[in-house]
Formats: structure tokens, C-alpha cells, sequence
């Protein structure tokens, strides 16, 4: 499989974004497995679109306002594109799903020959909503795992979240909800991490910051520590007993499937593909709303023989192995070639 694939995404230098790691690590990790692989902007692409006949172009969703004006591509090349979020998963205000989907995404979408995805979740998802088209699906494999020794103590809860400051994870409201319930919290120990970029919606992010900061209970033990590295982020997942996700839309969960590598309980909303992460009430606890996401919190925090109860279980029950991203690269290859290169015989 000579012919180059051209990936089509914004710098993932710019943003620790879930979907920007996802890039940066698979096109690494494609590259040490000797595939031609080149990669530029959208500014890269439009300036020459198309700029070889025989090849694969792989167009980040986050670029999919754009894809509407790019001319026809050769009827040699594969276009596919990289569904890390898909805006009618979690719609406007105003809009439903199925509306959304049927009006703004569909025309687009169905013009392309195929998709990577990261989940069995999202390739569903586009199937169900009447896409014919094939795609491969290419989970992640975790940034970093933990080093064979490492110390965790119980008792009181100590929490992390990883999480960008944007609406779409639902960090505000779970904020709101743990203020209405400051007297229970305030009278039991308990300390939250939280650690994402406040960057990408800056209002919002400081909505949730000013909570943190003006409130006695939390800014005392909800601590917010910006955007950090593997390398820095792996300590937190150590010590950490638990990890929050308030997320409403996961199409995968990478750093819920970080949590599951260092064997930390998960409570999370039940949402996209995090219920193919949690196994409720074995590795964790899946809710239907951020306000019963509160109320399991406060029983956690009140009653820390939860937390143990499902640490124990975990250690006993959940054996689960993981890739390296080089056994994913592996799969690309194999996937695709099942997939999409016949086209090219």
C-alpha cells in the first residue's frame, strides 16, 4: 500500500483536544510503520486541493463547515472523514437530532466514501442514519499507562476531572448542581482535580472558574490546573480514586479509557460510548442526568465504602487489555485495505 495519505487537520500543536491527541498519535504511529503519509491545514488543502490523483485524503471533522465548497475530487481518490464529533450528537438549542442531522450534515456527509471513526458508537450512529458508506474504526490507544508501582490511598474521595471548559462537557451545571448542595458537601472531606484547556469558550470557561474561585467550599478543594502534558497528567491519574465525566456527548472517551487503565471508578452520564467504558456499578456508575451525577457524588463522598466496594471489583473483575499505538496503526492498515483498497487495484 504505496499510494500517500494526505490527513487534512488542524495543528495538533495548537489544542490538547481528544480528537487533535487522536491525530497526532495515529499519524506518528502510521509513519513508524513506514505509510506515506503527509499532512497539512485546511489553508494547506484549499491553496491545492486534491494535490495527487491516486491518494487517500482524510478530512478532520472539525473542518466539516468547509467541506461544502471543496471541488470534486479525482474519481482515483478516496475521500474519507475523521468523525471525532458530529454537532447533531449533541444539536443547538432549538434543534432536534434527527432534524439536524437530516439538513446539515447528511448532503455533506453523504458525498464522502467512507469514514474513520473511533467507535463502534459512531459508526452506528452513521448507519442508522442512513450512510451506506464503509467505515473503519480505529479506537485509541492510551497516551501513556501506569508505571507498575504506584501509590493510591482510600478513604476520602479524591476526584479528577479532564476535561475542557466548553458547554458540550457539561462542567458549569455540575458546578451549579454541587452549589445548591454546598451545606451537605462542606461537611465532608473531598478534593476534585481538574485539568483541560479554558481557551476554547472563554465566557463560559470563566462562568465556571468564578464558581470555583467564589465559593468557600470549593475553592479550597476543587482545584483547576490548566492544560498538562502525558507526561504531567500521568501523577493525577495516580493518585486519583475516582474520575468524573460530565460530558454529554463522548464518541469515544479517551481520557475515561485512561481511568479504566489505572483501575480508578468512573462516574459519568450515560452518553454516546462511555456505557461500552462503564460497567455500572462494577467499574463505576453511569447516570442519566448531571444533577443524579451530583446526588451519586455526595453518597460517595458521605459513604467512601462505595468507592471501595467498587475498587475491590475492579481489581478483582476487570482485566481488560489495551493497544499500543503501534498494534492500532497495524489495524489501520489492515482495515483499510479490507475496506477501501480495492478501489485502487
Amino acid at each position: 500500500m504505496r499510494h500517500p495519505f494526505y490527513f487534512i487537520i488542524p495543528n495538533p500543536k495548537l489544542l490538547a483536544s481528544g480528537g487533535n491527541i487522536y491525530n497526532q498519535k495515529l499519524i506518528e504511529a502510521l509513519k513508524k510503520n513506514n505509510l506515506p503519509i503527509k499532512v497539512m491545514d485546511w489553508t494547506g488543502f484549499w491553496e491545492n486541493p486534491f494535490p495527487e490523483k491516486k491518494a487517500c485524503y482524510l478530512f478532520d471533522s472539525l473542518y466539516f463547515d468547509r467541506l461544502t465548497g471543496i471541488p470534486k475530487a479525482p474519481t482515483t481518490a478516496l475521500s474519507l472523514l475523521i468523525v471525532h464529533h458530529l454537532e447533531s450528537l449533541y444539536p443547538p438549542q432549538g434543534w432536534s437530532s434527527t432534524a439536524y442531522f437530516s439538513k446539515n450534515e447528511f448532503p455533506v456527509l453523504r458525498k464522502m466514501d467512507g469514514f474513520l471513526t473511533t467507535s463502534r458508537f459512531t459508526a452506528t450512529y452513521l448507519e442508522q442514519n442512513g450512510l451506506s458508506q464503509p467505515s473503519i474504526i480505529i479506537p485509541p490507544a492510551p497516551r501513556f499507562f501506569p508505571k507498575q508501582h504506584f501509590d493510591r490511598t482510600f478513604g476520602q474521595v479524591r476526584a479528577l476531572m479532564v476535561s475542557n471548559l466548553v458547554a458540550r462537557k457539561g462542567l458549569l451545571p455540575f458546578l451549579e448542581n454541587m452549589m445548591s448542595m454546598e451545606t451537605h458537601f462542606s461537611s465532608f472531606p473531598f478534593s476534585i482535580d481538574l485539568i483541560g484547556s479554558e481557551q476554547l469558550e472563554k465566557d463560559y470557561a470563566h462562568s465556571c472558574l468564578q464558581i470555583i474561585q467564589n465559593n468557600k467550599t470549593f475553592a479550597s478543594r476543587v482545584k483547576f490546573r490548566g492544560t498538562l502534558q502525558d507526561e504531567a497528567l500521568s501523577p493525577f491519574f495516580s493518585k486519583a480514586n475516582l474520575f468524573l465525566s460530565t460530558s454529554y456527548m463522548e464518541t469515544y472517551g479517551m481520557a475515561v479509557q485512561e481511568a479504566r487503565i489505572f483501575k480508578i471508578p468512573v462516574l459519568a452520564l450515560n452518553r454516546g460510548n462511555l456505557k461500552y467504558h462503564v460497567n455500572h456499578r462494577q467499574n463505576g456508575y453511569l447516570t442519566d442526568s448531571i444533577a443524579e451525577l451530583v446526588t451519586t457524588l455526595f453518597e460517595m463522598v458521605k459513604k467512601p465504602e462505595i468507592l471501595a466496594t467498587l475498587h475491590r471489583k475492579i481489581r478483582q473483575e476487570d482485566h481488560t487489555e489495551f493497544h499500543i499505538w503501534k498494534e492500532v496503526a497495524k489495524d489501520f492498515t489492515l482495515q483499510f485495505n479490507k475496506t477501501f483498497f480495492y478501489r485502487w487495484k
